[in-house]
């Protein structure tokens, strides 16, 4: 059996014998190079790095599809999509909705004069600036999409990702994607982040499981600076880092991931 996982964890609190037990009787592979080196300094025998796959079928039909909905629903908006603990947060949310929060907050004249709306798809209850928020899991993939197509920018503030599939979808949709830069997903994010050097890397405990990780913090003007430089750009040369960005996320379609745990 393949071992295809991924954890935000710190690996610190496996215990040495499910190590044991996992490289005897099974085959672990990684979703990144970050996570790769992770998993073998913790002592797993990994076999290969293999990302999580997109949809191919549905990205396909939503850059098909010719749908302006959501447009005409908000206007010009950007979007973030993301869910957290909420119930007891940790000190430094993993999501960074609350550093996205507050960056809006530095520059929300700033977006009205410009006539963009800030749109959430997220189960976090505690924003104050953003217009709009959709609850979690509420939209169809379709709808989903469609929502992702239709935004000015796609805006990626997680502090820590063992992966980080939003980005990816966006990518895949042609979107300019803002982003800080946790070392998972920024291996292949194509877009704008947030220098490295002003990210601190941080031991945070996460109270709703118990358990700690290593999260990538960063000033929310550095964000806010970002977007208003992303929106700035001429809609040529973000439409040319989005084609970039597209063409990179095919790797990730799911024939090709499949392809690749086949080789494994």
């Amino acid at each position: 059996c393949i071992f295809w996982t991924d954890t935000p964890i710190d690996l610190e609190h496996i215990p040495d014998s499910e190590i044991d037990f996992i490289n005897e009787y099974y085959c672990p592979v990684a979703v990144t190079n970050f996570e790769y080196i992770r998993m073998v300094k913790r002592g797993f025998k990994v076999y290969g790095v293999v990302g999580r796959p997109l949809n191919s079928k549905a990205i396909e039909k939503a850059l098909k599809t010719e749908d302006d909905s959501w447009k005409r629903k908000f206007g010009k908006y950007i979007l973030t999509i993301g869910g957290d603990q909420i119930l007891a947060p940790p000190k430094y949310p993993r999501k960074g909705l609350d550093r996205f929060d507050e960056a809006i907050g530095l520059i929300k004249s700033e977006l009205k004069k410009k006539g963009i709306k800030v749109v959430a798809v997220s189960n976090w209850v505690y924003f104050k600036n953003i217009d709009v928020r959709i609850p979690l899991g509420s939209l169809s993939e379709e709808d989903l999409y469609q929502l992702i197509k239709q935004a000015e920018l796609f805006v990626f503030p997680s502090r820590l990702e063992a992966f980080g599939v939003p980005p990816l979808e966006a990518m895949a949709l042609g979107k300019l994607v803002v982003h800080a830069n946790a070392p998972a997903y920024n291996e292949f994010t194509i877009g704008l982040g947030i220098p490295k050097d002003k990210h601190v890397e941080i031991k945070d405990y996460a109270p709703e499981i118990g358990k700690y990780w290593h999260v990538y913090d960063y000033p929310a003007k550095e964000l806010a600076d970002l977007i208003l430089y992303a929106l700035d750009l001429p809609k040529e040369e973000r439409e040319r880092i989005g084609k970039k960005a597209m063409e990179a996320a095919k790797q990730f379609y799911d024939y090709n991931i499949a392809q690749k745990l086949m080789e494994v």
